[in-house]
């Protein structure tokens, strides 16, 4: 449906089993973050529902 001009590029972040260190650490930083200050205070953009913390 070309919904977007050609020159743009969709990016992902590719978190897999070989991610590199500073992912990984990136990853438990977002969860004591969610942790501390309650379940989706930090999301992916990836994931959506932004501006809304789920209830």
């Amino acid at each position: 449906m070309d919904l977007q001009p050609a020159t743009r590029q969709q990016l992902t972040l590719d978190f897999d089993d070989t991610m590199p260190e500073n992912r990984i650490r990136l990853m438990q930083a977002m969860d004591q973050i969610n942790q501390r200050y309650g379940r989706g205070s930090l999301v992916l953009s990836s994931a959506g529902g932004i501006g809304a913390k789920p209830g």
